[in-house]
């Protein structure tokens, strides 16, 4: 899923400045809607591959890293109707068209695989919060239908949300 959006951010620096992610004060989640409650939950173990002068992004998520806290929750989700974690263990998102937008806000367009399937998925950049230097915001949205992410379709929204707050050094 990612679910897989949040290196993006490093590929916004100069060229030729080297960034290296802060994993354990980074964040990559999504939320759905079930019913009338929203369901948050992270990523747990991710990947990813920078080079900030191509300004290119390869990101990898172990979908079985994928979690809400909710046991229930957590092995409908690893099942074959959702993310199918055990047939599909890795999601990945690759990037090579990352554009300014507007002053602060980037735009990553690329493919994401999930479940085997090929989607085109765009993510928003956003720069750091000068308030919150070296963090970046990413952000998108995924069809659940068309990844094959089909379960529960009358009391889930079809869209999940992706975010993640990207913690970087230079």
């Amino acid at each position: 899923m990612r679910l897989v959006v949040m290196l993006l951010a490093c590929c916004l620096a100069a060229p030729g400045l080297a960034l290296e992610i802060i994993q354990e004060q980074s964040t990559l989640g999504f939320k759905v809607l079930i019913g009338s409650r929203s369901v948050s939950g992270s990523f747990k173990s991710w990947s990813v591959d920078v080079d900030l002068d191509a300004r290119t992004v390869a990101v990898a998520v172990e979908t079985a890293s994928a979690t809400t806290g909710d046991a229930l929750l957590d092995a409908i989700m690893h099942g074959a109707a959702w993310l199918d974690s055990s047939t599909y263990p890795q999601a990945t998102f690759q990037s090579d068209d990352i554009v300014t937008v507007s002053g602060g806000i980037h735009r990553a367009t690329g493919t994401l695989n999930l479940k085997g399937v090929d989607v085109p998925l765009v993510v928003m950049i956003r720069e750091p919060d000068p308030f919150v230097p070296l963090v970046y915001a990413v952000d998108a949205a995924v069809d659940r239908h068309v990844v094959g992410m089909d379960g529960f379709a009358d009391s889930v929204a079809p869209t999940v949300f992706i975010s993640g707050d990207i913690a970087v050094r230079p």
